[in-house]
């Protein structure tokens, strides 16, 4: 659920008005799934899931908004259904708020490999989480310094 994140680091940087009031833009993840292929060699897999990105006491509109998150996907999340790139719903506060909440499909690359009995597993985008504790099964969480992959 790395992109969700990264999302929301983006909108706070691009809207600098929820940078003073972050509670106010909020985002999730709901119905993830994990894709793997069974077999000895490929442990490869891919999670997908909906990205919820809400908006309160928004003074923005669908469209500048659309905008924002059009530009953040085209970089980060390629290809994307042309038609249906983003779905959302408005419920307006006044003449000038709305909640906005808008829902994004978002999935993320994941590389495992095993390195002299060390597990890897590499995404698709910047991983900051902090490295697992060793034991037996010693796995470390790294990001593939080659960027972004189209997924």
């Amino acid at each position: 659920m790395l992109k969700i994140q990264q999302l929301y680091t983006f909108l706070l940087a691009e809207l600098g008005d929820y940078a003073q009031r972050p509670t106010d833009l909020r985002c999730f993840a709901e119905a993830g799934t994990t894709l793997a292929y069974p077999g000895d060699e490929n442990r490869d897999f891919k999670l997908s899931y909906t990205g919820i990105i809400i908006f309160a006491n928004c003074t923005y509109n669908a469209a500048q908004l659309s905008h924002i998150l059009l530009a953040w996907m085209q970089r980060h999340q390629r290809p994307w259904t042309g038609d249906e790139a983003l779905a959302w719903d408005a419920e307006i506060i006044s003449a000038s708020l709305a909640d906005i909440v808008f829902s994004v499909q978002l999935t993320e690359r994941m590389t495992v490999t095993d390195d002299n009995g060390t597990i890897r597993i590499t995404g698709d985008q910047p991983m900051s989480w902090p490295a697992a504790p060793s034991g037996p099964f010693d796995l470390r969480i790294e990001h593939d310094p080659s960027g972004p992959h189209s997924e």
